[in-house]
């Protein structure tokens, strides 16, 4: 019972046994990112990439619009009032469903964007992936925002290592901005610590019971 509990500490925690590194699922704004990637320089592009939208940051993935200013979100309402933003598809097919991808040159601790999606589906997945396209974290998001006007939340992923080569957002009618990376590290959580101790103190317990009998 004991290592049932622990295994599922370790599980919430979010730790790859391997190598150590700690997860984290961002819902606030990355503190002193290293770089934010908006659209503004774009003005209703459309492609499927390879785009390079800004230093070390390139786009590839469905065809979708980089500088969009314009989207119909269903539900959640609507973006581009006075915004600029990517978002899948285009103005011919709005609520497309696909990926954007953004790839770095340099692998990053942390990575996010300003997020919304098409409702009722308003569902994002935003994935993270590592140097050899191994999938690092994944997370499901629901956004509800109903009818909104440029409304939308932070999600992101941190580790407690800069391996983030990668990251990619997927859905139905997918629009985001300011995209956000950091090669600051997110701190090893609490839990982990826990987890540590515990698993010492299983050690403690067994070597106990191996000397008594």
């Amino acid at each position: 019972m004991k290592l049932k509990q622990y295994a599922l500490a370790a599980a919430s925690a979010g730790l790859l046994a391997s190598t150590g590194v700690s997860h984290a699922f961002l819902t606030t704004v990355v503190l002193n990112p290293g770089t934010v990637v908006n659209f503004d320089n774009y003005d209703g592009f459309v492609t499927s990439g390879p785009e390079l939208v800004a230093p070390g940051v390139t786009f590839s993935g469905s065809s979708s619009t980089l500088g969009a200013f314009i989207a119909d979100l269903g539900g959640n309402g609507i973006w581009g009032v006075g915004k600029v933003f990517a978002g899948l598809g285009s103005l011919g097919d709005p609520v497309a469903t696909g990926a954007m991808t953004f790839s770095f040159s340099t692998a990053q601790a942390t990575a996010g964007a300003f997020l919304n999606a098409f409702a009722p589906d308003n569902q994002v997945t935003i994935s993270a992936f590592g140097a050899a396209n191994n999938l690092l974290d994944q997370h499901t998001v629901t956004i509800d925002t109903p009818n909104g006007e440029n409304a939308g939340a932070f999600f992101g992923i941190g580790l407690s290592s800069p391996l983030i080569q990668s990251i990619r957002f997927s859905g139905s009618g997918v629009v985001l901005d300011d995209l956000a990376i950091s090669t600051t590290v997110v701190p090893l959580p609490a839990a982990a610590w826990l987890f540590g101790a515990g698993l010492f103190a299983m050690g403690v317990i067994g070597r106990r019971r191996t000397m008594g009998r």
